[in-house]
This record gives structure tokens, C-alpha cells and sequence, in this order.
């Protein structure tokens, strides 16, 4: 059975990249990206990823590469594309389906985190994976998901969804992780400023590029940059 809230112990304690490698935070909702929604979902189409990008032109030769760290403590376990993790709670952490997780993917584990390990919050697990970015790229983009990996797949004429009860990352996160945020970004005074509402979406459609999945987006709404489908990181 699917669970429709994850567990008490599901609080990301450490936050998952260092904030000065990132230069910009897709809202959930946005029409950054490609299509990424919860299974079954009614709502318009969108991204319910968030992007985490660094600008790696602001590097001079080879960027860095991006730390990943544990959330929480619990697991570490594999995923196609990446990796993810349950929290401590989990009586099957390396069971796939139908339990919470944090799904993060273009990247890559340190060979001791490879498989289903015990990890502690703020541990370092892993990078990521340089191998899916052309040398030009202008950025590097890792997402993040929050859901529950349901079997099987649900087929759309744009996309293959995998994950049910998608929700935004900024809602499971700490006081003291999400200062960190607020402290990068001035204007930011709560989670639900990094979510774009359905109704407003419904409003404001995402339109794809060709046939999809991916979308025409721009990153800036001068009209009403609360709905801007991402924002910078800046120094307060």
C-alpha cells in the first residue's frame, strides 16, 4: 500500500549540497526542465523536480565537482541515475517501492556508499557524475525528487512517471537547514515561497518544446517573480 505521508523521523537535519556551489533553486512546479509528476495526478503539466544548478562558466578550467551529503540518518540506496534515501525507520531500506524517499539523480556514490549502507546525517556520499555533461556545458543541473516509487511506471504521451505523492523537498527540512536558505536568499520567508501554486499554474500552463518532455521555460517572471520558475542564490 502506498503511504500518503512520509515518517516522523523523514527531516533532512543536513543540508544535501553546499549552497555556495549552487547558483540558482527551481520552484516545484516549475516548467523547468522536463515533465515530472506524481502518478494519477489531475494537475497541468509541470516539474514537480527541483533543480539545484551551479553556473560552471564562473569556473575558470575544469568546474568542481558538486558534494552530495546525507540528508538524514538512515540510507543510502541505489536508483537508476543516481541514488536516494530512507530514513532510519525503514524496516527494508533497499525495497524500492512504496516508501518515502529523497531521490537525487545525476550523480554518483563513493564506492562505500554504493548499495543499500547506513549513512549518517552530513556525511559525505558522493558527487556528481561528470560523465553526463559535455565539456562546453554552461551548467551542471541535479535534481532532487520527493515521492514514493510505485511499480509499475505510469506512460504518458510525454513522459515515463515512476514516483506517486511527489512534494517539494523545502517541506521537510529542518529550521536550521532552511535558515541557511533564507539567509542565501533575502526575499525567502517559507517553504511554500519555492512552490508554485496549482491554481496558478493551471493559469500560467507549461508549453513543451516540440513534443516534450521538455519544456519552454524562461527563469524570471518581471510580471510576478514570486511565480518565476527558479531563483539565485545571493549574499545577504
Amino acid at each position: 500500500m502506498t503511504p500518503q505521508r512520509p515518517p516522523s523521523d523523514f527531516l533532512i537535519t543536513h543540508n544535501i549540497f553546499d549552497l555556495d556551489q549552487v547558483a540558482s533553486i527551481s520552484r516545484f512546479r516549475s516548467c523547468a526542465g522536463h515533465r515530472s509528476m506524481s502518478q494519477g495526478s489531475k494537475e497541468p503539466d509541470s516539474s514537480m523536480a527541483t533543480y539545484f544548478t551551479t553556473n560552471v562558466k564562473e569556473y575558470p578550467g575544469r568546474p568542481p565537482q558538486i558534494k552530495v551529503y546525507a540528508p538524514f540518518d538512515g540510507y543510502i540506496t541505489p536508483m537508476v541515475g543516481g541514488f536516494s534515501f530512507v530514513p532510519k525507520s525503514s524496516k527494508f531500506p533497499g525495497w524500492p517501492f512504496n516508501q518515502y524517499r529523497i531521490i537525487i539523480e545525476h550523480v554518483k556514490p563513493l564506492p562505500e556508499y554504493e548499495g543499500s549502507v547506513e549513512v549518517k546525517a552530513g556525511e559525505l556520499v558522493g558527487y556528481d557524475d561528470s560523465s553526463e555533461y559535455f565539456p562546453d556545458a554552461p551548467v551542471k543541473s541535479l535534481d532532487i525528487r520527493v515521492g514514493v516509487v510505485a511499480f509499475p511506471p505510469e506512460r504518458n504521451s510525454h513522459q515515463i512517471e515512476p514516483f506517486k505523492n511527489m512534494d517539494s523537498v523545502f517541506q521537510y527540512m529542518s529550521d536550521e537547514v532552511f535558515a541557511e536558505y533564507t539567509k542565501m536568499i533575502p526575499e525567502l520567508k517559507s517553504p511554500e515561497d519555492l512552490i508554485i501554486p496549482v491554481e496558478w499554474r493551471i493559469d500560467h500552463p507549461c508549453t513543451f518544446r516540440d513534443d516534450g518532455p521538455y519544456f519552454e521555460h524562461t527563469t524570471t517572471d518581471d510580471s510576478n517573480p514570486r511565480y518565476s520558475d527558479a531563483v539565485d542564490l545571493q549574499s545577504s
